[in-house]
């Protein structure tokens, strides 16, 4: 379509229409956040960020996990042919040495030098894809049995909601489950392949983040890219993602590492109400950070989030800004590793613990590349970024390989790049 037809009075009043909308909207949230200033008042907080010369008395690891893929490497009839990845990056602070954060070489540590690479192949046929997403978990994810996981997120949302959920017998759960085990997860569509890449690269990112986890290396914090949401076990069935992720939860704090998911698109409502009070009450180069309150909090939820679960079940939301010119920034903790090292009855307590917590976060995001942002996730990202270049050579590897093995090339190519569209 040329460019020329979207410079339409058409186009303009529609995106007029839209943004009057978010305008109104916003208006709203104003009112409803007005509501609960005083609130802010202390879950809103600035902090003085570590000199430029700082020593830890103790430096530490920092390790984080993301992934990518491709949708469609090759189809052939009904077949989809899937490429997924995953990388680590670990960083020591490496204050001692007076220099900035440095690579943790893995190579001997984590399998394949912190990276994974899978490819997840699946027919339209919905029986076969369950049970071949059902075996690929099980292939990548670290676990002596599927129903580990599960089990896992069960016991933590009894633990976190028990009058809404609750487990009595877990050797009556574990037959149950090993009885009708596909009974408790959502599947995806065979036919959606987006939503099948994505749920397949959240196993693979799970599955090394689990690795990173079990190694014998001292981490100290592990960064996912996301948030920590989850759907409540039970009542529905649960997409096998979540039972990792809770897994992973439960594991990380074992091994005393401070799991977090950190977002780059916060999609919280009045967020950048919130920092604009920050940016007048503490001026527009503080570093802050503002928790948003759960329904579990003693003075409970903000008026705007009244209606939604933020922050989700078994998770803690904070949103920072470190840099006057970077964006908003969400970050979810695990409630139960919260509740333990952070929360505190005295509220001058339990600020020293957050802005404790936050100057290293703040510490970890001077890097020239992402200043605002913690660095190993944006490591971890170029780690495992798949290039337009590399797809294709992949693609053009794939269907090779296919020819050897006497498929027709034909039929491997999808339509629309025959025709060229």
């Amino acid at each position: 379509m040329s460019i020329d037809n979207f410079f339409s009075k058409a186009f303009d009043e529609e995106i007029r229409d839209t943004f009057k909308t978010i305008k109104e909207r916003n208006i709203t949230q104003a009112k409803k956040l007005n509501q609960d200033l005083e609130k802010l008042d202390y879950l809103l907080r600035t902090f003085e960020t570590f000199p430029p010369a700082h020593t830890f008395d103790e430096d530490f690891l920092v390790a984080a996990v993301d992934g990518s893929g491709i949708s469609s490497l090759c189809t052939y009839e009904d077949n989809f042919v899937q490429l997924v990845t995953a990388a680590t990056s670990i960083h020591d602070t490496n204050t001692r040495e007076n220099k900035p954060m440095k690579f943790k070489v893995i190579d001997n540590i984590i399998p394949n030098k912190g990276i994974i690479i899978k490819i997840f192949n699946f027919p339209a046929e919905r029986e076969l894809f369950i049970q071949q997403f059902i075996d690929f978990c099980k292939s990548v994810y670290p676990m002596s049995d599927l129903i580990d996981p599960i089990l896992s997120h069960m016991t933590e949302y009894s633990e976190w909601d028990p009058k809404a959920f609750q487990i009595t017998s877990e050797k009556e759960l574990i037959k149950r489950i090993a009885s009708s085990l596909r009974d408790y997860i959502l599947f995806p569509s065979p036919l959606q392949e987006d939503n099948i890449l994505q749920a397949v690269r959240e196993i693979v990112e799970y599955s090394l983040a689990k690795q990173v986890v079990l190694c014998d290396l001292p981490i100290k914090y592990l960064i996912l890219d996301g948030s920590l949401t989850i759907f409540p076990p039970g009542r529905q069935k649960v997409p096998l993602g979540d039972y990792l992720l809770r897994d992973l939860c439960l594991n990380a704090r074992k091994h005393n590492i401070i799991l977090c998911g950190l977002s780059k698109t916060h999609t919280l409502p009045g967020a950048t109400l919130i920092s604009d009070i920050a940016k007048e009450r503490f001026g527009s180069n503080a570093h802050w950070f503002c928790r948003i309150p759960g329904r579990k909090d003693p003075h409970g939820k903000l008026s705007i989030y009244e209606n939604r679960e933020i922050p989700p079940a078994m998770a803690i939301t904070y949103i920072f800004k470190f840099s006057k010119t970077s964006p908003i920034f969400r970050i979810d903790f695990d409630y139960f590793w919260w509740i333990k090292h952070i929360y505190n009855t005295d509220k001058e307590i339990m600020k020293e613990h957050e802005i404790a917590l936050f100057r290293e976060l703040d510490f970890m995001s001077h890097e020239a590349n992402w200043y605002g942002y913690p660095c190993p996730p944006g490591f971890a990202h170029k780690k495992c970024t798949i290039t337009h270049v590399i797809r294709e050579l992949l693609t053009s590897r794939a269907i090779q390989i296919a020819k050897e093995m006497g498929i027709s090339e034909e039929h491997l190519i999808s339509a629309r790049k025959k025709i060229g569209l």
